[in-house]
Protein backbone atom coordinates (compact mmCIF):
# COMPACT_ATOMS: atom_id res chain seq x y z
CA UNK A 1 0.00 0.00 0.00
CA UNK A 2 0.95 3.67 -1.08
CA UNK A 3 2.48 5.82 1.72
CA UNK A 4 0.12 9.05 0.99
CA UNK A 5 1.77 11.39 3.42
CA UNK A 6 0.34 15.22 2.29
CA UNK A 7 2.99 17.56 1.51
CA UNK A 8 2.82 21.15 0.70
CA UNK A 9 4.02 22.05 -2.61
CA UNK A 10 6.31 25.22 -3.59
CA UNK A 11 3.08 27.07 -5.53
CA UNK A 12 0.93 26.13 -2.87
CA UNK A 13 1.96 28.73 -0.42
CA UNK A 14 -2.20 31.00 -0.35
CA UNK A 15 -2.93 29.40 2.19
CA UNK A 16 -4.60 31.15 5.11
CA UNK A 17 -3.54 30.43 8.26
CA UNK A 18 0.21 31.02 6.66
CA UNK A 19 -0.58 34.12 5.33
CA UNK A 20 -0.62 38.11 7.30
CA UNK A 21 -3.45 40.07 7.15
CA UNK A 22 -3.00 43.45 5.14
CA UNK A 23 -3.39 47.36 6.10
CA UNK A 24 -6.67 47.11 4.34
CA UNK A 25 -8.10 43.26 6.17
CA UNK A 26 -6.90 44.83 9.90
CA UNK A 27 -8.97 48.33 8.93
CA UNK A 28 -11.97 45.92 8.05
CA UNK A 29 -11.63 43.59 11.23
CA UNK A 30 -11.51 46.95 13.63
CA UNK A 31 -14.63 48.51 11.77
CA UNK A 32 -16.66 45.67 12.15
CA UNK A 33 -15.69 44.96 16.10
CA UNK A 34 -16.69 48.75 16.18
CA UNK A 35 -19.83 48.23 15.09
CA UNK A 36 -20.61 45.20 16.99
CA UNK A 37 -19.95 47.04 20.27
CA UNK A 38 -21.99 49.63 19.00
CA UNK A 39 -24.71 46.74 18.12
CA UNK A 40 -23.96 46.19 21.99
CA UNK A 41 -24.28 49.13 23.74
CA UNK A 42 -27.68 50.16 22.00
CA UNK A 43 -28.93 46.81 22.53
CA UNK A 44 -27.94 46.92 25.99
CA UNK A 45 -28.86 50.60 26.93
CA UNK A 46 -32.16 51.32 24.93
CA UNK A 47 -33.48 47.37 24.31
CA UNK A 48 -32.36 46.65 27.71
CA UNK A 49 -35.96 47.28 29.56
CA UNK A 50 -37.94 45.34 27.44
CA UNK A 51 -39.02 41.97 28.24
CA UNK A 52 -39.71 39.34 25.75
CA UNK A 53 -41.64 36.31 26.02
CA UNK A 54 -39.87 32.79 27.11
CA UNK A 55 -39.83 30.97 24.01
CA UNK A 56 -38.96 27.13 24.93
CA UNK A 57 -37.34 25.99 22.20
CA UNK A 58 -34.83 28.86 22.03
CA UNK A 59 -31.73 26.96 24.12
CA UNK A 60 -31.93 23.60 21.92
CA UNK A 61 -32.35 25.41 19.07
CA UNK A 62 -28.91 27.60 20.12
CA UNK A 63 -27.42 25.04 21.46
CA UNK A 64 -27.82 23.20 17.93
CA UNK A 65 -26.50 25.92 15.76
CA UNK A 66 -23.17 26.09 18.11
CA UNK A 67 -22.61 22.64 18.05
CA UNK A 68 -22.88 22.55 14.53
CA UNK A 69 -21.07 25.70 13.52
CA UNK A 70 -17.97 24.79 16.00
CA UNK A 71 -18.03 21.03 14.39
CA UNK A 72 -17.94 22.55 11.09
CA UNK A 73 -15.24 24.34 11.90
CA UNK A 74 -13.42 21.84 13.68
CA UNK A 75 -14.03 19.76 10.65
CA UNK A 76 -11.99 22.54 8.14
CA UNK A 77 -9.37 23.26 10.40
CA UNK A 78 -8.99 19.73 10.65
CA UNK A 79 -8.62 18.95 6.99
CA UNK A 80 -5.92 21.98 6.91
CA UNK A 81 -4.19 20.30 9.45
CA UNK A 82 -3.75 17.43 7.39
CA UNK A 83 -2.25 19.37 4.56
CA UNK A 84 -0.02 21.73 6.45
CA UNK A 85 0.83 19.10 9.79
CA UNK A 86 1.20 22.38 11.84
CA UNK A 87 0.47 22.09 15.36
CA UNK A 88 -1.03 25.17 15.70
CA UNK A 89 -3.60 24.21 13.40
CA UNK A 90 -4.06 20.83 15.68
CA UNK A 91 -4.34 22.90 18.85
CA UNK A 92 -6.93 25.03 17.74
CA UNK A 93 -8.96 22.39 15.66
CA UNK A 94 -8.97 20.46 18.97
CA UNK A 95 -10.27 23.38 20.86
CA UNK A 96 -13.08 23.93 18.44
CA UNK A 97 -13.83 19.81 18.79
CA UNK A 98 -13.99 20.25 22.43
CA UNK A 99 -16.47 23.25 22.03
CA UNK A 100 -18.50 21.52 19.95
CA UNK A 101 -18.94 18.59 22.24
CA UNK A 102 -19.08 20.88 25.32
CA UNK A 103 -22.43 22.44 24.13
CA UNK A 104 -24.32 18.73 24.76
CA UNK A 105 -23.59 18.62 28.48
CA UNK A 106 -24.22 22.44 28.36
CA UNK A 107 -27.71 21.94 27.35
CA UNK A 108 -28.63 18.95 29.39
CA UNK A 109 -27.86 20.79 32.64
CA UNK A 110 -29.78 24.15 31.26
CA UNK A 111 -32.60 25.13 34.04
CA UNK A 112 -36.16 24.75 32.29
CA UNK A 113 -34.92 22.68 28.86
CA UNK A 114 -35.54 18.53 29.70
CA UNK A 115 -36.56 19.54 33.11
CA UNK A 116 -37.03 21.89 35.64
CA UNK A 117 -33.64 21.90 37.19
CA UNK A 118 -31.64 20.19 34.68
CA UNK A 119 -30.41 16.97 34.20
CA UNK A 120 -27.03 15.33 34.76
CA UNK A 121 -27.34 16.06 38.32
CA UNK A 122 -27.10 20.20 37.68
CA UNK A 123 -26.76 22.25 40.67
CA UNK A 124 -27.17 26.24 40.86
CA UNK A 125 -24.07 26.88 38.94
CA UNK A 126 -23.82 24.05 36.37
CA UNK A 127 -24.86 25.71 33.19
CA UNK A 128 -22.48 28.28 34.28
CA UNK A 129 -19.58 26.59 35.20
CA UNK A 130 -20.02 24.45 31.84
CA UNK A 131 -20.04 27.87 29.93
CA UNK A 132 -17.02 29.06 31.67
CA UNK A 133 -14.88 26.05 30.71
CA UNK A 134 -16.17 26.20 27.07
CA UNK A 135 -15.16 29.52 26.51
CA UNK A 136 -11.71 29.81 28.48
CA UNK A 137 -11.08 25.85 26.20
CA UNK A 138 -11.68 27.54 22.87
CA UNK A 139 -9.60 30.53 24.38
CA UNK A 140 -6.72 28.13 25.60
CA UNK A 141 -6.79 27.10 21.76
CA UNK A 142 -6.48 29.96 20.43
CA UNK A 143 -3.55 30.98 22.17
CA UNK A 144 -1.78 27.86 21.50
CA UNK A 145 -2.43 28.79 17.70
CA UNK A 146 -1.20 32.19 18.19
CA UNK A 147 2.57 30.38 20.14
CA UNK A 148 2.62 27.83 17.58
CA UNK A 149 1.96 30.05 14.46
CA UNK A 150 2.26 28.81 10.95
CA UNK A 151 5.07 26.69 9.84
CA UNK A 152 8.06 28.21 8.46
CA UNK A 153 9.21 27.68 4.96
CA UNK A 154 12.38 25.49 6.20
CA UNK A 155 9.75 23.53 8.23
CA UNK A 156 7.49 23.06 5.11
CA UNK A 157 10.80 21.90 3.19
CA UNK A 158 12.07 19.89 6.04
CA UNK A 159 8.40 18.17 5.79
CA UNK A 160 8.27 17.82 1.88
CA UNK A 161 12.04 15.79 2.42
CA UNK A 162 10.62 13.80 4.92
CA UNK A 163 7.40 12.62 3.00
CA UNK A 164 9.59 11.50 -0.01
CA UNK A 165 12.05 9.30 2.15
CA UNK A 166 8.65 7.63 3.22
CA UNK A 167 7.36 7.36 -0.51
CA UNK A 168 10.69 6.49 -1.20
CA UNK A 169 10.74 3.57 1.70
CA UNK A 170 7.38 2.36 0.68
CA UNK A 171 7.78 1.69 -2.58
CA UNK A 172 10.95 -0.08 -1.84
CA UNK A 173 9.06 -1.85 0.27
CA UNK A 174 6.53 -3.15 -2.42
CA UNK A 175 9.71 -4.27 -4.52
CA UNK A 176 10.64 -6.48 -2.10
CA UNK A 177 7.50 -7.76 -1.00
CA UNK A 178 6.89 -8.24 -5.25
CA UNK A 179 9.60 -10.27 -5.67
CA UNK A 180 9.29 -12.50 -2.85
Amino acid sequence: MMNTATVVPEEQHFILSSLSPTRAQRRLALAVVLALLAAYFITEGLLSTIQLRRVDAFVPAYATAMFVTDSITAVLLFAQFSILRSRALLAISSGYLFTALMVIPWMLTFPGVFTASGLLGAGLQSTSCGATIRNADLAGALHQYEWGGPASRAELERRRLHAQRDRARSAHGRLIREKQ
